[in-house]
């Protein structure tokens, strides 16, 4: 939904080089094909081939399916990543920031009552 929101509002500049967040965008355009491809295409992809081909899949086969899997596994780690995204939005916006820490502090305060009682 984001990438859709940024190309309606931005059109291409949300992916050109001049757009201070280029690098973010094209972290969230590449998570989001990934995810795409792993969720919809690949099993799409499987299904089609075992019910063409019966269930045994050659070796050479599978040997593509580990290497590609984990780079799948990989790019979901990138996934992790957008959690920066939210800490610079934190940081950048001071009320926000003012909110997190005072939470975090008061979040410490009881974890002592946790403690002691």
């Amino acid at each position: 939904f984001e990438l859709i929101a940024g190309f309606g509002r931005s059109g291409l500049f949300f992916l050109s080089c001049e757009n201070p967040d280029v690098q973010w965008n094209w972290l969230d355009l590449t998570i989001v094909a990934t995810s795409t491809v792993d969720s919809w295409v690949f099993p799409v992809i499987r299904a089609v081939r075992n019910e063409f081909s019966g269930a045994d899949i050659g070796t050479a086969a599978d040997n593509s399916k580990l290497s590609l899997g984990q780079a799948m596994i990989l790019l979901r780690l990138t996934r992790g990543m957008r959690i920066l995204r939210l800490v610079k939005l934190v940081r950048s916006v001071r009320p926000l920031y003012i909110l997190v820490t005072s939470v975090l502090a008061a979040m410490q305060g009881v974890g002592w009552v946790l403690v002691l009682t």
